[in-house]
């Protein structure tokens, strides 16, 4: 397929997936005279979230060292960046896990509507994520969160809901221990946090804008979770794969002064099933080769180990590109 016909066939597809086209068209213009590379679609959250600077990182990357130009597709959450690959409207996907095994798996919020043509690409890292509060707050743990004003609802992303769920589980808390206050979406959510709206914010450890919280609040901190069986057990009664694990401080990670237990999930690479064996192969190749340039254009990267991009979880096929790969790399990893 040219490079026009590709463009073509994009401009058909629906807009309300597609994201924002004025955007995506300037950036393909950007590309025409620079060649007529075949143009591939990453879906990703919105600007400021974890899984946007993450894919806008991978795309540069895959770009200048592969015959592919990828592009970034901005979506507002997990579902729409799935239903994206379902619709072949975009080949690569960052997701939690959790969010892709009951999305197959026609469960919880997609009940009726399960997602197909959803495949497992790679392990890429698991993410810490957590509720953080001002340091000038003096709260320091989950027990003095009771009562408190907490993100919730989360009509415009519906892996918040779980996610927080599972969070206030490790501290056998619940939503009724808190005030809950409707936030749309992630990224709204530490805009309300910053504003005063709410007490207490919600996001991945290490994402960008978390450190903007940082830095307009004069300081944020992480609350620590139990970091026990038991708290562990509470988690996985929320989502299987959730579990908890204990975060090290970094430069990046604002909020992090110390080793910190947060529940983590594990972020993986989803294609589609449109997507040939060679494309899948090639940027899996590009992430492990080029490791180093990925980690120089977001630190966070410094989580992705290769040899553990072939673990495989019980709900969720992988890509037949996926599986050579990582089988002749010695990645591979049975259930």
């Amino acid at each position: 397929m040219t490079y026009e016909e590709e463009w073509e066939m994009r401009k058909q597809r629906p807009a309300t997936v597609w994201g924002s086209l004025g955007i995506l068209l300037v950036a393909l213009l950007s590309f025409a005279s620079a060649g007529r590379a075949q143009v591939v679609s990453f879906a990703t959250l919105k600007p400021g979230s974890l899984y946007h600077t993450m894919g806008t990182v991978v795309a540069k990357v895959v770009t200048q060292k592969t015959g592919m130009r990828m592009l970034v597709q901005p979506l507002g959450n997990d579902r729409a960046t799935m239903t994206a690959l379902s619709r072949g409207q975009a080949e690569f996907a960052w997701a939690d896990i959790n969010s892709a095994l009951i999305a197959t798996g026609g469960k919880f919020i997609y009940e009726g509507r399960m997602i197909k043509g959803l495949r497992l690409a790679a392990n890429v890292q698991g993410v810490p994520v957590g509720v953080f509060v001002r340091k000038s707050s003096g709260i320091t743990t989950m027990e003095q969160l009771k009562g408190k004003r907490f993100p919730s609802d989360y009509p415009a992303f519906p892996n918040g809901v779980p996610l927080m769920q599972g969070i206030l589980a490790a501290a056998n808390m619940t939503y009724d221990d808190v005030v809950k206050v409707p936030v749309q979406s992630l990224i709204p959510g530490v805009d309300d946090f910053i504003a005063g709206k709410i007490d207490v914010g919600f996001f991945a450890a290490g994402g960008p804008k978390v450190a903007e919280a940082d830095s307009a609040v004069g300081g944020v901190r992480f609350i620590g979770l139990p970091n026990t069986p038991e708290a562990d057990a509470r988690v996985k009664k929320v989502r299987p794969a959730y579990y908890i694990d204990v975060v090290q401080p970094a430069p990046f990670r604002a909020g992090i002064d110390g080793p910190t237990p947060l529940m983590v999930f594990d972020q993986v690479l989803l294609a589609g099933t449109h997507v040939s064996d060679k494309m899948v192969i090639e940027v899996l190749d590009t992430m492990v080769k080029y490791r180093d340039e990925l980690i120089k254009g977001f630190r966070p990267f410094g989580a992705f180990i290769p040899k553990k991009m072939g673990k495989q979880y019980p709900g969720i096929e992988p890509h037949p590109g996926a599986v050579k790969f990582l089988k002749e790399k010695g990645f591979w990893k049975d259930m």
